[in-house]
């Protein structure tokens, strides 16, 4: 199954992945989206023993997300970034300094893993 396979949203095309946003989308074998930054960051993280490293981080590898993961995501609804930090495993701290335009492809990434519901009426 490829990410073209699922519908993306309810908002309109405006919201959908354009051509050159698909340009950024990997369909991996296992059924993860990578998604390649358009402007990548270096990540700077501290240990409990007060360290610091940094990574350079040019792609994010979202998973399908399980019952319990939307249990999870229901349970911090105030938190945006949280539905992509449970997806992809990244730290919260990764989408704090995402690009807007790379934020809102991951979004829409995340968000084409959840189908739309049977409407009625």
């Amino acid at each position: 199954m490829s990410y073209q396979d699922y519908p993306i949203n309810d908002l309109g095309d405006e919201n959908d992945l354009g051509d050159e946003d698909e340009d950024y989308i990997e369909n991996n074998a296992d059924g993860t989206v990578t998604l390649l930054l358009k402007y990548p960051k270096t990540l700077t993280t501290r240990t409990a023993h007060g360290e610091t490293s940094e990574r350079q981080v040019d792609s994010i590898r979202f998973k399908r997300l399980t019952g319990r993961n939307i249990r999870e995501v229901s349970k911090n609804a105030t938190k945006p970034e949280f539905i992509l930090t449970v997806s992809s495993g990244e730290p919260t701290a990764l989408f704090d300094v995402l690009d807007a335009e790379d934020w809102a492809r991951a979004s829409t990434v995340v968000m084409g893993f959840v189908k739309k519901s049977q409407r009625t009426g």
